[in-house]
């Protein structure tokens, strides 16, 4: 029989007696009968565990495990742990799956088309139960599916998962108390080549009414998740999923949380971690974290050149080949002029402009050839020789500084260049063993 099981169905359970009952009752009442259904009390204080028992006693695929209260993502992660399915899906215990069928479809579509995850389409009720919102998990392609196409991180329990890959590959949920579920699915699906999306609705998410009172490290945890995810979205290039983060900085009802708890040092150094990550990546910090912004503020009527970092040299190596990378004007806004009338702007001229890696040096190794790239402001040349050929080409270049400065490129007209800076970084440069 354990080597028969196909599905373990996860529940984590908290003082949900109301719901508890409809939403067994449309697990056990699957069409596929060759499942598992592991129920975690997570320190419940009414009497959802004396239900589970109940439960327990007339069917014998139920598992009860009973912890102290820690988490829907703890909880789910001790019954991952110890799940025997071939495939898995997790589920909360005040929702229902709409027919009887929905575990039978995912199953047979995975085994179908070969794939690790299998997911479907959601429909949200209000707490009467009354349809308000269908496809709710927003699913428009369907099909097999790359997360890259996707690029959405909600929407966890509608996904069939692969139970031995999850195990093998610890993709467990983060131990978050608060919104980790999203860099869960993120982190899933961004480890499998692909997934299959069916248009059958496979969930009814239940919308009961929850008080938005988070303690301290409930709102750390919050900002950790939004933070891990936007993180993922930068280094991935993936744009939507960063335009979807963004966006919940500002309208996610949670928000005002971190209002709320700005003042205790946890969260606090969670928001300057967060506000980090935008100020290193020049996106917008939303009004409420500007405090946190390492960037400078506007003073008085005119700002020119406000911000000019003219030399910054970094050296990075990375594992796979040799690599240093010697860069000056790493983020240059280049003229910035505002005149403001109240909360109004009336002129604004070239705010920013972002010119990054002006000026670099690349040494690099592949296949036992050496080779040297100079890349100074829009001249890019790659060159085979050794060291002091490239410092002779840098200080030739020097040169073209006053040329490109004097050509009619009028972006550039008002610059005055720092040549002492730039033959500052040529010194650097004889210096060190590229």
């Amino acid at each position: 029989m354990i080597n028969n099981l196909k599905v373990s169905v996860i529940i984590p359970v908290y003082n949900v007696v109301p719901y508890l009952q409809k939403c067994l009752d449309s697990v056990l009442n699957q069409a596929l009968k060759d499942i598992e259904v592991i129920i975690i009390d997570d320190g419940s204080t009414d009497n959802s565990l004396d239900i589970i028992k109940d439960y327990a006693k007339k069917d014998s695929r139920i598992i009860v495990i009973e912890q102290k209260n820690s988490g829907s993502g703890i909880a789910r992660n001790a019954g991952m742990k110890i799940a025997r399915g071939e495939y898995y899906i997790c589920m909360d215990p005040d929702d229902w799956y709409p027919n009887e069928n929905v575990l039978q479809k995912l199953y047979d579509t995975a085994k179908e088309h070969n794939v690790l995850a299998v997911s479907g389409t959601m429909d949200r009720y209000d707490i009467d139960g009354n349809l308000i919102l269908k496809n709710a998990s927003n699913r428009n392609d369907f099909g097999i599916i790359k997360f890259r196409d996707l690029q959405n991180p909600y929407g966890h329990t509608t996904f069939l998962f692969h139970t031995k890959t999850m195990q093998d590959n610890n993709l467990y949920y983060p131990e978050y108390l608060r919104y980790q579920d999203p860099p869960y699915l993120v982190k899933w699906l961004l480890s499998v080549e692909k997934f299959y999306v069916i248009e059958d609705v496979v969930y009814c998410h239940h919308r009961v009414p929850k008080e938005l009172i988070f303690n301290h490290k409930q709102v750390s945890d919050f900002i950790s998740g939004i933070s891990d995810i936007l993180q993922i979205a930068i280094d991935m290039n993936y744009n939507l999923l960063k335009d979807r983060m963004m966006k919940s900085l500002i309208y996610d009802p949670n928000i005002s949380m971190f209002k709320q708890n700005a003042n205790n040092k946890m969260v606090s150094t969670k928001l300057k971690d967060l506000v980090k990550i935008l100020d290193d990546n020049l996106l917008p910090v939303p009004e409420y974290l500007k405090n946190y912004s390492r960037r400078p503020k506007i003073s008085g009527v005119y700002k020119i050149f406000g911000f000019l970092p003219i030399l910054r040299v970094k050296k990075k190596e990375k594992n796979n080949y040799r690599k240093r990378t010697y860069s000056l004007f790493s983020c240059l806004p280049l003229l910035s002029i505002k005149k403001e009338q109240g909360k109004q702007t009336k002129y604004k001229v070239l705010n920013f402009i972002p010119l990054e890696k002006l000026f670099s040096i690349y040494k690099e190794e592949k296949s036992g050839i050496y080779y040297c790239i100079i890349h100074i402001i829009f001249i890019r040349i790659k060159i085979y020789r050794n060291n002091k050929t490239i410092i002779k080409m840098l200080e030739n270049n020097q040169q073209k500084l006053y040329e490109i400065q004097s050509s009619n490129l009028d972006r550039f007209n008002s610059i005055d260049y720092n040549l002492d800076e730039i033959k500052k970084s040529i010194d650097i440069v004889k210096n060190e063993k590229i």
